[in-house]
């Protein structure tokens, strides 16, 4: 088995933001807050919700079902080859994909 030290993760991590730095997400800045007790609070300030609103155009269509559909099917083959027990979840998978195919065809 490999063995990966710390060392190798730095030496990774180096050469990763050498190579990628210009396209490398930004960091969002980190707030330091007092709390009424003494202590400081830390708060992230993101900027925008651009992965929600994707998200909300993806839930509920028939790409969601599908994808639903294939979790479903793939779940239930491993577990019909590891304990002889997935065949719920491959009809459940066989559904949520005929239902992707009904909302794509509405």
């Amino acid at each position: 088995m490999i063995g990966v030290s710390a060392l190798h993760l730095a030496i990774f991590g180096i050469v990763a933001v050498l190579l990628f730095s210009n396209r490398l997400p930004s960091i969002p800045p980190v707030r330091r807050i007092k709390s009424v007790d003494g202590r400081f609070l830390y708060k992230i300030e993101y900027r925008g919700t651009s992965m929600r609103e994707h998200f909300k155009k993806f839930l509920w269509t028939s790409k969601f079902w599908a994808l639903l559909g294939l979790v479903g099917l793939v779940s239930g083959l491993y577990f019909q080859r590891v304990a002889a027990n997935g065949s719920g979840l491959w009809c459940l998978g066989l559904m949520f994909l005929g239902a992707a195919y009904l909302e794509q065809q509405e």
